[in-house]
């Protein structure tokens, strides 16, 4: 991987936080939204965005094993790992 595609992928990833973050806005009860906003977070190294993203998701649907198992990794990178997702 060349530094034009760093660039290109890190344009990539800022489109889909704002496209994410509109969706969001639009339609506050999509949990997958959230998921997708948080990965993108996540990727972009915004711990604590990603953190609230998917704490956002897992409010609007509970059992959602895969945000909560996200959440944890977010955790685990931001290096919190007591934390866990009924926080």
């Amino acid at each position: 991987m060349n530094l034009e595609d760093v660039v290109i992928k890190q344009e990539d990833i800022e489109s889909n936080i704002a496209t994410y973050q509109e969706t969001v806005e639009l339609n506050p009860q999509d949990a997958n939204a959230y998921n997708k906003l948080a990965s993108a977070y996540f990727n972009q190294g915004e711990y604590e965005s990603a953190i609230v993203a998917y704490k956002s998701a897992i409010k609007l649907v509970p059992n959602d094993a895969d945000a909560c198992n996200s959440l944890g990794a977010v955790y685990y990178e931001h290096g919190s790992i007591e934390r866990d997702c009924r926080d």
